[in-house]
């Protein structure tokens, strides 16, 4: 997934570091089914949230089945408890590197495991990489009042702040917000190669899934208004890239409730 790729090239830190954990998801599923549980649906839910906050890879997705049915059978039914699970990992715009219908070819380290309603499952394993601590050299938005939307250039690398303002502890819209918005939307309508990532950020405390809800307000708007949704990514990046440190003002703390936005070609 690209959100994957481009959480790396957005900062220029000073010290940066990453930990990396591997993880199983499970998903248990009925005799003779495989379409999702309302269990299975929330468990899957949550994970697919938790993945739009860092750095995330589904690495592998494998099927089991118990030993009722023939081989060909149960490989089937293997590939369409993979499918229910794909289909929803996809709503969230993730795909999965590797896919494995086992069916009864289960791993030799779990040949004891006696209870084979244990074996309707789906195994999804997936990596996170979460920042851990990020120290930025200087602020990386560019706030100039002779640098604003209109004149951008579609090879600036650059982040650009929108002059966009939420209430507090809102990711509700304020102000000449909408006005700003419509600019963005004419210059990406006006320049169809161009797409924009759109990051979300918060004052006063981390919080991704405020600068999350930031993020996605824009770009609900964007896409209502006829851009299409392919061409934005949208991301929270809670309290990490601050404008202004340490926040001592109330305008301080207005300039790091803020999004902002990062345009790349194809």
């Amino acid at each position: 997934m690209k959100n994957s790729i481009t959480f790396f090239f957005l900062f220029s830190v000073s010290s940066a570091f990453n930990q990396e954990n591997r993880n199983t998801l499970l998903i248990y599923f009925g005799f003779d089914q495989y379409e999702l549980s309302s269990s299975a649906k929330y468990e899957l839910n949550n994970l697919m949230e938790s993945a739009q906050k860092g750095s995330f890879f589904i690495e592998r997705v494998t099927s089991y089945t118990d030993l009722n049915g023939d081989f060909q059978y149960n490989k089937q039914l293997a590939e369409k408890r993979i499918q229910s699970v794909e289909k929803m990992i996809k709503s969230y715009d993730f795909e999965i590197l590797e896919k494995n219908a086992a069916g009864v070819n289960y791993p030799k380290n779990a040949e004891n495991i006696n209870d084979y309603k244990y074996w309707r499952r789906v195994e999804i394993q997936y990596l996170t990489v979460q920042p851990t601590m990020v120290t930025l050299d200087e602020p990386q938005s560019q706030t100039d009042s002779d640098f604003n939307i209109e004149r951008i250039t579609t090879s600036d690398e650059r982040s650009i702040v929108l002059n966009i303002e939420f209430v507090p502890g809102e990711d509700i819209l304020i102000g000449n917000s909408l006005d700003e918005i419509n600019k963005l939307y004419t210059f990406l309508n006006d320049n169809p190669k161009v797409y924009a990532f759109l990051r979300g950020h918060v004052c006063c405390a981390d919080d991704f899934s405020l600068s999350t809800a930031r993020a996605h307000a824009v770009f609900l708007i964007l896409i209502q208004k006829g851009i299409d949704a392919k061409r934005l990514r949208h991301d929270g990046f809670s309290n990490y890239i601050p404008v202004v440190t340490p926040e001592l003002t109330d305008e301080d703390r207005q300039k790091n409730r803020r999004v902002d936005v990062i345009f790349t070609l194809n």
